[in-house]
C-alpha cells in the first residue's frame, strides 16, 4: 500500500513541511461465503498501488476484481485468460477445481463479529469460466447520488472526526463532483450519518467496511449510485491516506477516509465513479519509467498538502465518463502511419465550458487513444499544485529532474480509465510534463508529435502531426505489385501499407494476378448483395466465385459475399490455397502456436502458408489468425506466392 511521504527535496522551502496524501484503492471487504464452485454476481474492478514507497521507481497499479454476491460476500477472483467483463456487470462463473476453497479462508468469528476478519493475502480464486447474465447498468445523466457517512468513536485517541465535521467534508467533495461532471450527476447528498464504536483500536479498512456495512443492511453500495464513507481518527497509523472501491461507469461504493483533506474525499470518491489514477511517464536509457500518482494534474494525482486544490478532471477521463459536453469539445485524429496530418488547433482550458478542449489521437494500428489538453493554472486549476509548481525548478525521480505548470498536457489513456501523463526532454536535460510554447513532445514511435504555440489564461495555440514518415518494411513488395499493375495508389497517391484490405479489392488483387482472364457474366449473381450496379468489382468476384476461391456465406436461402467488409488472416489464406490449387492436409506439428485443428477453420490452408514459405507468422510465434490483413502484408503475400 502507498503511504504518506515527504515532499520531493526540489520543493521550496514553502512546502517543505508538506506531506504526499497519496490515495489507494483496495479490495472492498470480505465476508464469509459458501466455497461452492459456482459463484454469482456483481463484478468489481479494483486495484492497489505495489509496494510501501510512493517515490519508488516503479508505482504501477495491480488489477484486482472481485465478486459481490448477492449476499455481501466479496470474493477476490482472477478471470480466465483472455476474459474480460465490464466492471458492474452481473455474472455467473464457476471456480477452477479446487480453487473454491480458497472463499472459506475469508471468514469472521462470528463470536467477534467486531475483530479483524481472517484473511489470507493475495489468494483469490481462480474462475474457469465467466458468463455475463446481465450488463453493467448505465447510469442515466442526471442521476442522484447518496453519501451515508460513518465516523469512528475511538476511546483511545482524541482525534475522532467529529460527525459534524465529517459531513461539512463530505458535502464539499460533494459539491465537487457534481460542478465537475456537468449535470451527469443531478444531485449528490449526504442521506445519512452515524458512529461506529469499533471492537479494536485502529482496525483494518476490512473490518471497518464490514462493520459500517451492517448499519445499513438495505442499501446496496455496490449496484447503484450509494456511496458508504468512513472517516477514522487522524492518529490512526495506516498507510495510505484513502482507500476505495471501483465500479462502472458513475457507480457507488464504498470509502475509507484515514487522512481527513479534501483532495483525499474528492479523489476516492472518483474511484467509487469508475476513475483510476493520474500518473507520470518519462523515457530514461531506453525504458519507460511510471511514477503512480504524478501526473499531477486533476483529482486522480496524489495530494500535495490540503493547502492545494485537486483541480478539474481531465480530458481523458471526462471522455471515458461520457460527461455532458466533452464529446461535442474533443475534436478528433486518427493516427496512421504513411498517412500524415497536420492541424495547429486553438484550445480552450480544460475545465472551460465553450470551444475545442481537447484533442483525441486514435492509432488505427493498435487502438491506443491520446488526448491533448490545456492546462492554464487559472479558473479551476487556480489553487493547484501544477500551477505553483511553475515557480520551482522541478520535481526529481530517479536522477531524472520533472517539470510542471501551466501548459499543453499530453496523455495516454488506458481502457482501465487510468491516465498516464506523457514527457519531453528538454535541451536542459529536464523533463516536462506540460508543453509550452515552442516544446515539442515526440511520440517514441514517431506516431505524433505536439508543439506547444501562443498561449493566453483563455487559449492556447498547438500544433498536431500525426502518421509521420514511417518507411514499410515491404516497399520492395509493394512497388512489385505497382509495377506489375496489381494496384495502384490512391488519389492522392498514397498506398497507405497499414490500412485494411476488404474481400473485394482481395479478390481483384488475385485477379490481376492471374492476368485478368476473360470471364463469362451469368445473368443472375452468384450472392445476394453483389450485383453489376451496386458493386465496383462485380466481374472479378464473379470470377473468384467460379474459380471456386469463395463461396460466400449461407443466408435466406442464398449466399452473400460482403464485399467492403475487412478479410481477416485466416479468411486470406484461405484464399490463396484455392487460387494455388493447393490440396494439402496438414500433419506433424502446428505451424503456429494459435493455430491447431480445434481451434481454426482454416487449419490446412494455414498450415500451407508456412509451408510455402508464403507467411512467417509473427515473432511471438503466432499467426492472429483473426487479425484483419493490412495492405502491405498483402503486397507480401502475393509478392512471395508469385514467386
Amino acid at each position: 500500500m502507498t503511504g504518506r511521504h515527504p515532499v520531493p527535496q526540489t520543493l521550496a522551502a514553502a512546502v517543505a513541511i508538506a506531506v504526499v496524501a497519496v490515495a489507494t484503492v483496495l479490495a472492498a471487504p470480505a465476508e464469509a461465503a459458501d466455497p461452492s464452485e459456482r459463484i454469482e454476481g456483481v463484478l468489481i474492478s479494483v486495484a492497489h498501488a505495489l509496494g510501501d514507497d510512493a517515490f519508488a521507481e516503479e508505482g504501477h497499479a495491480s488489477d484486482q476484481d472481485l465478486i459481490v454476491t448477492d449476499d455481501g460476500a466479496l470474493i477476490p477472483v482472477e478471470l480466465p485468460v483472455g476474459v474480460e467483463v465490464e466492471a458492474g456487470s452481473h455474472v455467473e462463473t464457476v471456480a477452477a477445481a479446487g480453487s473454491a476453497e480458497l472463499i472459506a479462508s475469508l471468514t469472521q468469528d462470528a463470536a467477534d463479529p467486531a475483530g479483524e476478519p481472517s484473511v489470507e493475502a493475495h489468494e483469490e480464486v481462480q474462475l474457469e469460466s465467466v458468463q455475463v447474465v446481465a450488463q453493467a447498468p448505465v447510469a442515466r445523466d442526471g442521476a442522484s447520488h447518496r453519501a451515508f457517512v460513518v465516523t469512528v468513536d475511538d476511546d483511545t485517541t482524541g482525534t475522532d472526526v467529529p460527525v459534524a465535521e465529517a459531513v461539512d467534508a463530505t458535502e464539499m467533495a460533494l459539491d465537487y463532483w457534481v460542478d465537475e461532471t456537468d449535470g451527469a450527476i443531478g444531485d449528490f447528498t449526504v442521506a445519512d450519518s452515524r458512529t461506529l464504536t469499533p471492537g479494536s483500536q485502529c482496525p483494518s479498512y476490512l473490518s471497518l467496511w464490514n462493520q459500517a456495512l451492517g448499519l445499513y443492511p438495505h442499501v446496496d453500495f455496490f449496484g447503484g449510485t450509494d456511496h458508504l464513507i468512513v472517516y477514522t481518527p487522524g492518529d490512526c497509523d495506516y498507510e495510505y491516506a484513502g482507500i476505495a472501491s471501483v465500479g462502472g461507469r458513475l457507480d457507488g461504493g464504498v470509502v475509507h477516509v484515514a487522512s481527513n483533506e479534501h483532495h483525499t474525499i474528492v479523489h476516492e470518491l472518483g474511484h467509487n465513479l469508475s476513475l483510476m489514477h493520474s500518473n507520470l511517464r518519462y523515457l530514461e536509457d531506453g525504458a519507460w519509467k511510471a511514477h503512480e500518482y504524478f501526473g499531477l494534474f486533476g483529482p486522480m494525482s496524489g495530494s500535495v498538502s490540503p493547502d492545494f486544490a485537486p483541480g478539474a478532471v481531465g480530458a481523458s477521463q471526462r471522455y471515458f465518463l461520457g460527461l455532458p459536453g466533452a464529446r461535442e469539445g474533443t475534436e478528433h485524429m486518427l493516427i496512421e502511419m504513411g498517412m500524415g496530418d497536420t492541424r495547429t488547433v486553438t484550445l480552450s482550458p480544460v475545465y472551460a465550458d465553450s470551444g475545442t478542449t481537447a484533442v483525441r489521437l486514435l492509432d488505427a494500428a493498435t487502438g491506443e487513444t491520446f488526448f491533448v489538453e490545456y492546462r492554464a493554472g487559472a479558473g479551476k486549476d487556480a489553487d493547484t499544485f501544477y500551477q505553483f509548481a511553475s515557480t520551482i525548478s522541478g520535481i526529481r525521480f530517479d536522477g531524472g529532474l520533472v517539470r510542471y505548470g501551466p501548459g499543453v498536457v499530453v496523455s495516454q489513456h488506458s481502457d482501465d480509465g487510468a491516465v498516464s501523463v506523457l514527457t519531453s526532454l528538454s535541451g536542459t536535460g529536464r523533463w516536462d510534463a506540460v508543453q509550452r510554447e515552442g516544446t515539442t513532445l515526440v511520440d517514441e514511435f514517431d506516431r505524433f508529435s505536439i508543439t506547444g504555440g501562443a498561449a493566453t489564461s483563455e487559449a492556447v495555440e498547438v500544433t498536431i502531426t500525426t502518421g509521420g514518415p514511417n518507411p514499410s518494411p515491404f516497399g520492395a513488395e509493394i512497388a512489385w505489385l505497382r509495377d506489375n499493375g496489381i494496384t495502384s495508389n490512391w488519389a492522392d497517391g498514397t498506398f497507405r501499407p497499414r490500412g485494411h484490405v476488404t474481400r473485394d479489392a482481395m479478390v481483384t488483387f488475385l485477379y490481376r494476378l492471374s492476368g485478368e482472364p476473360a470471364v463469362t457474366l451469368p445473368r443472375r449473381s452468384p450472392f445476394s448483395d453483389v450485383t453489376p450496379d451496386n458493386t465496383e468489382f462485380y466481374k472479378e468476384i464473379v470470377w473468384a466465385h467460379q474459380q471456386g476461391i469463395s463461396s460466400g456465406w449461407a443466408r435466406g436461402g442464398g449466399f452473400e459475399f460482403r464485399p467492403e467488409s475487412r478479410i481477416t488472416r485466416d479468411a486470406m489464406a484461405a484464399f490463396l490455397y484455392r487460387y494455388a490449387g493447393a490440396t494439402e492436409t496438414a500433419t506433424g506439428a502446428d505451424s503456429f502456436k494459435d493455430v491447431s485443428r480445434r481451434s481454426s477453420e482454416f487449419y490446412d490452408e494455414i498450415a500451407w502458408m508456412a509451408s510455402a514459405g508464403i507467411s512467417t507468422g509473427w515473432k511471438d510465434g503466432t499467426f492472429r489468425p483473426l487479425d484483419h490483413v493490412t495492405r502491405e502484408a498483402m503486397a507480401a503475400f502475393l509478392f512471395r506466392l508469385a514467386a
